[in-house]
């Protein structure tokens, strides 16, 4: 009797353990050895336009551009010799700049503004914003020409 018993309820504990067995088991792959494991891709961000990549009529910020000229020991803005240049504080600066003689840059430090040296003829821009206010001096680089007289003043008001 006990064994009858005993055989009846490990018939049922078998049958128990067979049907909880019985659930589908989604099976992972196996990855072969020495096979790197993919990486996941991540969404990729498009990258920001530069500015100069923006047209005009479209940045949200006030831009401001500057034609300068570099002539022999002096700069050239709307036909002035090394005059004060105005902006106002947070403005985009574009500093259009074009050597008429000579070999020449523009410069002004406080802002972190600086162009390409370019020789007659030759036309470089740079664009920044006058971020902090003060009077800065612009001024060309090249050898003794800031000294000649190759200088004026940039005002962020």
């Amino acid at each position: 009797m006990k064994n009858k018993i005993f055989v009846i309820l490990t018939m049922v504990v078998l049958s128990l353990f067979i049907m909880g067995c019985n659930e589908t088991v989604e099976e992972l792959p196996i990855k072969p050895e020495g096979v790197p494991e993919q990486a996941v891709e991540e969404p990729i961000e498009e990258p920001k336009p530069l500015v100069e990549d923006i047209p005009e009529k479209d940045l949200p910020i006030e831009m401001k551009i500057i034609k300068v000229t570099g002539e022999n020991y002096k700069f050239v803005v709307d036909g002035e010799e090394n005059p004060e240049i105005k902006v106002k504080v947070g403005e985009m600066i574009k500093i259009e700049f074009t050597s008429t003689d000579g070999f020449h840059d523009f410069v002004i430090d406080e802002l972190n503004a600086k162009t390409e040296r370019v020789t007659s003829g030759k036309s470089t821009v740079i664009e920044f914003v006058a971020d902090k206010a003060g009077t800065f001096s612009y001024y060309c680089s090249v050898g003794n020409h800031r000294s000649a007289g190759m200088v004026g003043n940039f005002m962020v008001e």
